[in-house]
């Protein structure tokens, strides 16, 4: 500041030479002040952002198996279609990321049908009856008493180190409620799943494998195709925004895959192998 400002009784005016130019000097800096926040707010949003894909990396990485094998893989570069622009191409695939993610979601959130529910709970039930069966002949044989069906439960170890667990065993009574009544309960169960079905909506396992979803040991390579078809797109997505050579960091999202941020992708692989972009995984070892 100006010794006119500093020092006091001088009272000079507000068309003072040294007033002005310390007024010039205040607008500057509060100018500057101002820019520098903006740069905070900036750089804080992108700091959020930054912070959500590297620990979405990292979770996806921690779940891969130790037995998985890491290569690398190059990027193709992005495309766009005749007359379309960046932000066109970047709203194109995010509507299809959209799409194979719903697809994805009815298939999983479909029900079973009703008939097969019923074939899956008699085998269940059967199974508990035959378990719950007691063994009688140890009575007729060795005149030892009447065998009943017994399960073990885990059970943890308070107050020790290191933790520990123990295990007991208990009669298995729902194994011999299954043995008594397995036709009452067959019955019942029968009703209620005719309360709880809707075979308008269910999709049986072949309808599932051939729309991606179900059991992923039946249809891992129908999931595949449609988690490299989303894979893909996120990948062009992401190439699009950011082409090969550009510093340009404004397309940053937290919700993108880190698979595509970190140029990951599915390619086609022989049966037993998935492969991700720069990370090409065999399972098993």
């Amino acid at each position: 500041m100006g010794k006119g400002l500093t020092e006091p009784g001088h009272n000079l005016g507000d068309d003072d030479p040294l007033v002005i130019l310390e007024r010039a000097a205040l607008t500057k800096q509060d100018a500057e002040l101002a820019r520098l926040k903006r740069l905070e707010e900036e750089h804080g949003a992108r700091r959020r952002v930054l912070a959500a894909l590297v620990n979405a990396a990292e979770t996806w990485i921690k779940t891969a198996s130790a037995s998985m094998k890491i290569a690398m893989y190059p990027v193709e570069p992005p495309q766009l279609k005749k007359g379309e622009s960046i932000a066109d191409a970047v709203e194109r695939l995010r509507r299809r990321g959209r799409e194979l993610q719903a697809d994805l979601d009815r298939v999983r959130a479909a029900p079973w049908p009703s008939a097969l529910a019923r074939e899956r709970m008699r085998a269940q039930i059967a199974s508990m009856a035959e378990a719950g069966r007691p063994l009688a002949h140890h009575l007729v044989d060795h005149g030892e008493p009447v065998a009943f069906a017994r399960r073990s439960i885990p059970a943890r170890v308070l107050n020790v180190a290191p933790e520990a667990i123990a295990f007991s065993e208990i009669p298995d009574t729902l194994a011999l409620l299954a043995w008594l009544h397995q036709d009452e309960l067959i019955r019942r169960l029968d009703a209620e799943i005719d309360t709880t079905a809707d075979d308008a909506n269910a999709l049986d396992a072949d309808q599932r494998r051939r729309a991606g979803g179900g059991n992923p040991r039946r249809s891992s390579e129908h999931r595949a195709r449609r988690s490299r078809a989303m894979l893909a797109a996120s990948h062009r997505r992401r190439a699009d925004l950011t082409p090969p050579g550009s510093r340009s960091r404004g397309a940053a999202r937290g919700d993108t895959d880190p698979r595509a941020r970190m140029r990951a992708r599915f390619p086609r692989c022989a049966a037993g192998r998935v492969e991700h972009g720069r990370r090409r995984v065999r399972r098993g070892g």
